[in-house]
């Protein structure tokens, strides 16, 4: 009375996934992740500075947020993704590919 149950791996590609696939997957995955969390690491980095303007000095992170956005605007929050986008799509590429 006891059935097999079959386990599914839902990270993984199909076996029979093709390179291309797995550079696309990487590629792709790379990107997204740089991209959502490139407002995170500029707060972390200016937070980080030792020695801030005294405009630039923050309590936290919703201060942090709060204070760039309304004196630099929400856009400066990604100032500089381009860059990090344009090397995280082939480096991860290469880090799928080679599993």
């Amino acid at each position: 009375m006891s059935q097999a149950v079959e386990e599914f791996d839902y990270e993984a590609l199909p076996e029979n996934a093709s390179l291309s696939a797995s550079l696309l997957a990487g590629a792709f995955a790379g990107i997204a992740e740089h991209a959502i969390m490139y407002p995170v690491d500029s707060i972390k980095t200016r937070m980080q500075i030792l020695q801030p303007t005294p405009q630039a000095v923050y309590s936290g992170v919703i201060n942090a947020i709060s204070k760039i956005t309304t004196t630099e605007g929400a856009k400066t929050l990604w100032r500089g993704v381009n860059s990090v986008i344009l090397g995280a799509g082939p480096a991860h590429a290469l880090y799928f590919g080679t599993y």
